[in-house]
């Protein structure tokens, strides 16, 4: 289909007037365009339904024998085409797997059908297979739009977002009308950080379907990762007037409401996500992450119940696994919780095919790109933007507290974990290209500086200085410190198991997480940071100020009077009263900071001592 879109009643109308007439290929091929646009268009799939039963009821006999397939209506492969499909838009992956399965074995030929498994395959979590399909059905059939789609959305679902911008590409060309290949266009280009690209996008898609609640929530849900809170509530609030009773909107509503710090509402969201949809995992997820339990809730039967069925999705598991496990410490119940994180984590690790060695290169090739003899000069240039404070080092060792402290300041904005510096250095090391053969060019510095800085003008920030408490920029001090002079650094320590341990049950959202799924990898990893940071003190005398977690809980005043003083600013009394200050958190530590200071959550640990002895192991080695 070319030129402008069809309304969608126009679309629907000449379907049934096809039916009608009894021209069913027609009549199908227009309600199966609808769905591919809205998978959950009622009028689509109840006509698709009727079909079904018309086909059926007509042509038994003749498809119990594998009759030849008749002008009169669907062959039994497309039958069981059109009834995965109806299964599929219903939530029935399994069902839908196993009817395209049918049709695949009633005609290997048929393209549809592996294209429609694909996308079963990926919402029961079998992504690679999911990719197989699609490009077997791309084989069958180049020109069918949707299995590109199908291919580019596995591909998104493996971590390769490049190459799924690919498949998207191909999917527009032949048919730029398609409102969903512009949403998953924009999610790869999320994951890439192209957040400009992503929004035009999402505009994109609006324009062709302005009305459909999913495009809204999507936005909704870009918007909130990039931190743009406000806009995102009134995109999620445009999808939830347009589908009241979409779980996945009341579960982003939570989340939003959740990061600007009103815990009670955002749990009210997650329940009633729960209530429409009983086995959404990942609103169980985030409902345990807002609320405690006690031990004879009755919501952790319910996620038991859940995890017991054999049908489950690997990604739901992994939801389920990691929320029970914290509703679990909260009642107290350390043994199963313990369990509920091991599975969760393996379950992640097995996904993600994590080597360890894979982190020994890049630090490797990081030590190689800055030599003794220090980095090559490059010429001044300040900026007009605000200057940056990184605040660095492993994930759970305390980044949000001090990112809080801080930002109280009214000359300091805290952006949060920017992912700005990992993609400029990244390019520089060549992990994104050719490879940083050697040590580190003036050139690649002045590109680095001058890449972040361009990403750090889009935020449009307005105070002076600017706080990125990205934990894993610790693998970048070399490049901030000799493209950026003017940049602060401050390297947060935390006690080694208690970072470990809060590091292994917590589900990461963020890329280059792999070493955190193995108890084993996390203390080999740990050993490999620490060894880090002593390398870039050596190099960089000066340049970072430490300041270790357990001293500052117990020294509030003198450690946040040396971090302000590191930053460069004078002091003001508010960076005592930090929990009162009033901004989006979007880390797990959203909570913590809105308290004041804690004290005990470097021993919580030893409450799973007994079944820490890999780690420990790994730490000690």
């Amino acid at each position: 289909m070319t030129g402008k879109p069809q309304s969608i009643d126009r679309t629907l109308s000449r379907a049934k007037t096809h039916a009608r007439k009894g021209d069913l290929a027609e009549a199908e091929a227009l309600y199966r365009d609808v769905l591919a646009r809205f998978p959950q268009n009622q009028r689509a799939l109840s006509g698709l339904r009727e079909i079904t039963s018309e086909v059926l009821d007509h042509k038994r006999s003749a498809l119990k024998r594998r009759a030849r397939p008749t002008a009169e209506g669907p062959d039994p492969a497309r039958s069981a085409c059109i009834r995965g499909q109806q299964l599929l838009a219903g939530g029935d992956a399994a069902g839908a797997e196993a009817a395209y399965a049918e049709a695949i074995a009633a005609d290997p030929a048929c393209a549809e059908a592996h294209g429609g498994r694909s996308a079963a395959l990926r919402q029961l979590g079998r992504t690679a297979e999911a990719a197989d399909c699609a490009r077997q059905a791309i084989l069958l059939k180049p020109s069918l739009p949707m299995a590109h789609v199908n291919l580019g959305c596995a591909l998104v679902a493996l971590d390769q977002p490049q190459d799924a911008l690919t498949s998207f590409a191909a999917a527009m060309k032949l048919n730029p009308n398609y409102a969903e290949t512009y949403v998953n266009t924009a999610e790869a280009l999320m994951m890439l950080g192209k957040h400009d690209e992503a929004l035009s996008s999402y505009d994109i898609a609006l324009k062709l379907s302005p009305e459909t609640p999913e495009i809204h929530n999507k936005l909704g849900a870009a918007l909130y990762a990039m931190g743009r809170h406000a806009e995102a509530l009134v995109a999620l609030e445009a999808a939830r007037s347009r589908a009241p009773e979409a779980s996945a909107v009341q579960n982003n509503i939570g989340a939003v409401l959740g990061a600007m710090g009103d815990r009670k509402s955002a749990a009210g969201h997650f329940a009633r996500a729960i209530a429409i949809r009983p086995d959404y995992a990942e609103a169980h997820f985030n409902l345990c992450n807002h609320r405690k339990h006690e031990a004879n809730d009755p919501h952790l039967d319910e996620m038991r119940a859940l995890l017991a069925r054999k049908d489950l999705p690997a990604l739901d598991r992994i939801f389920l696994d990691f929320g029970l496990g914290k509703a679990l410490e909260d009642a107290g119940r350390w043994e199963e919780s313990f369990a509920r994180y091991q599975e969760g984590n393996s379950l992640r690790k097995r996904e993600s095919g994590y080597s360890l060695r894979t982190d020994l290169a890049l630090f490797s090739r990081i030590r190689a790109a800055f030599p003794e003899a220090g980095p090559p000069a490059i010429p001044e240039n300040p900026g007009d933007g605000p200057r940056p404070v990184f605040v660095l080092g492993m994930p759970r060792s305390g980044t949000s507290l001090i990112e809080q402290i801080l930002a109280s300041h009214s000359s300091v904005h805290g952006a949060g974990e920017l992912e700005f510096m990992a993609r400029a250095a990244g390019r520089a090391l060549g992990l994104e290209g050719a490879s940083l053969d050697g040590p580190v060019t003036a050139e690649q510095l002045c590109l680095v500086r001058d890449e972040y800085r361009a990403e750090l003008a889009k935020l449009g920030i307005a105070r002076p200085v600017v706080v990125d408490k990205m934990p894993l920029n610790f693998r970048f001090v070399g490049f901030i410190a000799a493209a950026m002079p003017e940049a602060r650094i401050i390297h947060v320590e935390r006690d080694p198991v208690a970072t470990c341990w809060s590091i292994f049950k917590h589900r990461f959202t963020s890329r280059g997480n792999g070493y955190a799924y193995d108890l084993e990898d996390l203390g080999r990893y740990f050993r490999l940071y620490r060894a880090l940071m002593a390398f870039w003190h050596q190099r960089f005398p000066g340049r970072i100020l430490d300041v270790n977690y357990e001293h500052l809980t117990e020294n509030q005043e003198a450690d946040s009077r040396r971090m302000i003083a590191h930053a460069g600013l004078d002091w003001e009394d508010a960076c005592l009263d930090f929990h009162q200050t009033r901004r989006a958190v979007m880390t797990a530590s959203a909570a913590q900071v809105r308290r004041k200071m804690y004290r005990g959550s470097s021993e919580a640990w030893h409450n799973y001592e007994p079944w820490l002895g890999p780690l420990k192991a790994a730490l000690a080695d």
